[in-house]
This record gives C-alpha cells, sequence and structure tokens, in this order.
C-alpha cells in the first residue's frame, strides 16, 4: 500500500494534533475560508472514523490559517485505534458544491502497553 505514512500515534492518544498544509491543486484559489475539512480514517473492527473541522474552533480541531491552506486534527482516547495500514483521506469542501480529496494517506497506530 502506497502513500504517506503517519505513525507517530498510539491507540488512545490525544495529543498531538494532526497538524497538515493542503496541497494546492487541492484547494482551488489557494484559501481554505468558508470551506469544510473532514478526515476518514478506515479503523479495523471499528465503525470508520470521520472528523470535520471549520474556520471556527471545535473539539476536533479547524483551519487556523485559511490563506495558507494550514489545519489541524485533535483526536479523544477513542479515535485511534490500534491497527497497521488504516486507509485514510481527506476532503476539502468549498460549501458551493466544490469536493477534492487527498488520499493516500496511511495510519498505523501502535498498540499501548499498558
Amino acid at each position: 500500500m502506497a502513500g504517506e505514512l503517519i505513525d507517530k500515534y498510539t491507540a488512545g492518544d490525544t495529543v498531538p494534533d494532526l497538524e497538515r498544509t493542503a496541497p494546492s491543486s487541492k484547494v482551488p484559489g489557494g484559501d481554505l475560508t468558508g470551506h469544510t475539512v473532514r478526515l476518514r480514517i478506515k479503523r479495523p473492527n471499528v465503525d470508520p472514523l470521520e472528523l470535520e473541522i471549520t474556520t471556527t474552533l471545535g473539539a476536533s480541531g479547524h483551519i487556523d490559517d485559511p490563506t495558507d491552506l494550514k489545519f489541524f486534527f485533535r483526536f479523544v482516547a477513542a479515535d485511534l485505534v490500534a491497527g497497521k495500514l488504516q486507509e485514510a483521506e481527506i476532503e476539502y469542501d468549498d460549501g458551493s458544491g466544490g469536493i477534492s480529496t487527498e488520499t493516500g494517506l496511511v495510519f498505523t497506530v501502535a498498540e499501548a502497553l499498558g
């Protein structure tokens, strides 16, 4: 499975936030103002995770610098489940019918030992 590997988490982790910069090819106009950004992870043995953020700070994170395409997702303890090669994607929705999806993300979440 090819893709960008994200492997800095252990099951139950709530930090660090997942900080990202949207690829400019996925955001025509180069500005996330007015967008909704969604992270989806196919987790083993449980329902997929979907987190949604906007420019308003919420429990799941927010778009913190829309003109520089920067945003972050914040996790709660139940979000990250142990397992290798969990497929993930990030969807960019401009609110007026324009949706672009960044694919090829892969989460590997270590099992907590304690």
